[in-house]
């Protein structure tokens, strides 16, 4: 098996990179909705249930994409 050249590696990180950014994008507009509808909403973690399913499938969606390993978008597992 050879390994893929440089300008395809370059153009599958740029890919993600574009992919991932647009997740972001998605996800704050979708986050800023419900903080808008609920403004005494602390964190993320508290508009979950306020949250339609397929809003909040769409923001686990998002998630896995704009932070896979978890991070500023992901409520706290307190």
């Amino acid at each position: 098996m050879t390994p893929p050249s440089l300008g395809a590696l370059s153009a599958s990180l740029a890919a993600a990179a574009l992919e991932r950014d647009e997740a972001v994008q998605a996800l704050i507009a979708l986050l800023h909705s419900y903080f808008t509808r609920h403004p005494e909403a602390g964190m993320v973690g508290d508009l979950i249930p306020h949250m339609t399913a397929e809003d909040h499938a769409e923001y686990e969606r998002l998630c896995a994409i704009a932070a896979p390993a978890g991070g500023f978008f992901l409520p706290d597992e307190d």
